[in-house]
């Protein structure tokens, strides 16, 4: 039998203030029987709704929303963004977040810490000097000789080892493609491998969802999405669209919404979803996945290499 209702993804951005509309934000809904259709912001005038672009503020309203019908019509529903949902050991190191749960790490990076002198999130282009400036070295980096001088930070990565840039979902390879996810600490959201912009404004987003109860959020629930703590509740999930996309599909914003939805409700509706939602990690690598979390569609069978 198939565990959810309903799907809702989103490909996102990372670009400007949380409140402007963002033309590369698109976010997909389906059903069991149904092909996914887009959603778009509607925003209303005396005389009619006009459609319009959504910023990062109005999705995650809409997304809260559709969470909200859904429980209200009694359908559960698998949710998800196009961004990282935690950081790798460099970045939750430097920020005094390491042996930290993930619930209550994101509530400290969103709210700062005084006294230590963290900064709270913000927007990439102010957060990611201030952050630079708390640990006293170049963290955040952008190729971008332009945005390097626009935010003030530098242009080449700390010297370090993969397994502290990447997480580890980050390091295996993905059930289908040859595409890998890319690394936290690179902003400015303009070309491939430029993700931690994104990352950062998601981070702000997800911790304005924290406090609903009808939503779990996995791995960092439990390794399997089938798990008691999991059950009658929505769940959020981690998704990278490329290990989700078919390999003959061109990558667009439509076509990594699109089918991040179709991937995720075929699999449920073929009773296969626990290949792509189950990890079952090493024992020595539990307590970093945990924290670190995983990507749905990454092969876990990776760890053991």
């Amino acid at each position: 039998m198939p565990l959810f209702d309903r799907y809702l993804f989103a490909d996102y951005s990372g670009g400007g203030e949380n409140h402007h509309a963002q033309g590369n934000i698109r976010l997909y809904r389906c059903t069991l029987d149904g092909e996914p259709a887009r959603l778009v912001h509607s925003v209303k005038t005396r005389q009619t709704a006009q459609p319009q672009n959504f910023s990062r503020d109005s999705l995650v309203a809409r997304v809260q929303r559709e969470l909200a019908e859904a429980s209200h019509t009694g359908h559960r529903m698998l949710f998800g963004f196009d961004h990282q949902y935690a950081w790798p050991p460099h970045l939750r190191h430097l920020a005094g977040i390491a042996d930290i749960a993930w619930r209550d790490a994101l509530r400290l990076l969103d709210a700062g810490d005084p006294d230590r002198g963290l900064p709270p999130l913000d927007i990439p282009r102010r957060y990611c000097a201030a952050f630079n400036h708390y640990c006293g070295k170049d963290v955040f980096w952008s190729p971008l000789n332009g945005i390097a001088n626009k935010y003030g930070i530098g242009r080449k990565p700390l010297r370090l080892p993969a397994a502290e840039r990447f997480r580890l979902t980050e390091l295996v390879a993905p059930v289908q493609g040859r595409s890998r996810p890319k690394a936290a600490d690179a902003v400015g959201g303009q070309g491939a491998g430029i993700v931690g912009g994104q990352t950062i404004c998601g981070l702000y987003q997800i911790a304005r969802m924290l406090g609903d109860p009808a939503i779990a959020w996995w791995p960092f629930d439990g390794f399997d999405i089938q798990a008691e703590a999991y059950a009658g509740k929505h769940v959020g999930i981690e998704i990278y669209p490329s290990a989700l996309r078919p390999v003959h599909v061109a990558q667009d914003d439509d076509a990594d919404a699109y089918h991040s939805c179709l991937c995720l409700r075929d699999a449920d509706r073929a009773d296969n979803l626990r290949a792509l939602a189950v990890v079952t990690p090493p024992a020595d690598l539990r307590e970093r996945i945990r924290v670190e979390g995983w990507i749905v569609g990454m092969d876990p069978a990776g760890l053991v290499d």
